[in-house]
């Protein structure tokens, strides 16, 4: 008797905590969709999205919520490195409205390290984000 009311008791406790939790998960890390389709990093103030197309070559600046940000409130230095060279090639920028612009040729490579160095003015503090970039062909 003891036996049954004990498998009673431990199911009716396991049966409840799975409705209890069911549909969500409260540890499961937060991902942010990058609005353009990039790729897209976090930063302590900002996002950085990276859009890679032919040899163009596109970075997105947004705030926490991902509401645009001026591309004028940010300094980025760019390299890119080639996997196999391991030597550093400055990348040169353009500076438009909400984003930087540049043009790579990844010279055949079928994929490349582009890194940045992003100094926030409002924070004036300067963080180093690596992203890996595939070219499509």
């Amino acid at each position: 008797m003891k036996l049954i009311v004990m498998a009673l008791f431990a199911t009716g406790i396991w049966s409840q905590s799975l409705r209890a939790h069911e549909g969500h998960d409260h540890d499961a890390p937060t991902t942010l969709k990058a609005p353009k389709g990039g790729v897209i990093k976090a930063l302590d103030e900002s996002r950085i999205e990276v859009v890679y197309k032919s040899q163009d070559l596109k970075i997105y600046l947004y705030d926490k919520e991902m509401n645009p940000s001026k591309a004028s409130d940010f300094k980025i230095i760019a390299f890119v490195e080639l996997p196999r060279s391991k030597k550093q090639e400055s990348l040169s920028l353009e500076t438009k409205n909400t984003y930087f612009e540049g043009i790579y040729d990844a010279k055949g490579a079928h994929r490349y390290t582009l890194k940045l160095a992003v100094t926030d003015s409002k924070t004036n503090r300067t963080d180093n984000l690596t992203f890996t970039i595939e070219p499509r062909k």
